[in-house]
């Protein structure tokens, strides 16, 4: 073997020639029993199947950022470029601070462009809201299609139904919440009164879920977003030569 890289208590050993390698394809290959070396071997991972991913990963980025342009729409449209870069440095942020205090960064960022904070900061919990929804069903449709009902361990499948009904209760709260203060007006414009400001920014947020035109398109983005990491993770698998099973790609 040759060199090996270490970071914390693993390492990555890239043999020093293998006759076996074909062209465009590197070292890598992961085996699963180490020795107890804390060890990961690579060999033979082909990297023109990484291309895909990493194109998956942008285009993923792109659709999440127009989606929650959707979101903002009943109060503001903003341009694709602005919220991709708003985006890009939430995400950061996201992974830079602890507590995902980062949340808070893109709600800051588009008061720069006229979006109140309450209402932006409203769109990211539908935003988390949804995806939650969304990876609670996934999981249950991929438990269904990978494993027999008898097979599947109890809290797994109590736990999958759970994350869907608190998501999908939340949500539809939510929207009832959104359609009752359409149709009474409340809490009103303003007025001198902070709290009937902060409250009726804040239920901007929600409005979309309700609004007959940016509804249709959260759902479609949200499906093809999820539709785009599940194609690019497959193509991750075929790149270090995993072969999951149907819908187990989905969950991961």
């Amino acid at each position: 073997p040759g060199p090996a890289v270490r970071v914390g208590s693993w390492a990555l050993e890239f043999p020093a020639g293998d006759s076996g390698s074909g062209a465009g394809r590197s070292v890598v290959r992961f085996d699963a029993d180490d020795g107890g070396t804390g060890r990961v071997r690579v060999r033979d991972v082909s990297w023109w199947w990484v291309l895909p991913y990493v194109l998956s990963f942008y285009i993923a980025h792109v659709l999440r950022d127009h989606r929650w342009g959707v979101l903002l729409r009943p109060v503001r449209r903003l341009r694709l470029g602005r919220l991709v870069v708003v985006g890009a440095i939430g995400a950061m942020a996201v992974l830079l601070l602890p507590l995902r205090l980062g949340e808070f960064v893109r709600p800051y960022l588009v008061g720069r462009d006229g979006v109140p904070f309450a209402s932006a900061l409203a769109a990211c919990v539908v935003e988390r809201i949804v995806d939650g929804l969304a990876i609670g069903s996934i999981l249950l449709v991929s438990l269904a299609g990978i494993l027999a009902p008898d097979a599947v361990p109890g809290p797994v499948a109590v736990g999958a139904q759970v994350v869907v009904a608190v998501f999908g209760a939340a949500l539809l709260a939510l929207a009832l919440l959104a359609r009752a203060v359409r149709r009474t007006g409340w809490p009103g414009h303003a007025g001198t009164s902070a709290w009937r400001r902060g409250v009726h920014a804040l239920v901007q947020g929600f409005m979309a879920l309700v609004d007959s035109r940016a509804a249709p398109v959260l759902l479609l983005s949200t499906v093809v977003l999820w539709v785009v990491n599940a194609a690019g993770f497959w193509c991750l698998f075929q790149a270090v030569g995993l072969t999951p099973a149907t819908g187990s790609v989905l969950t991961w």
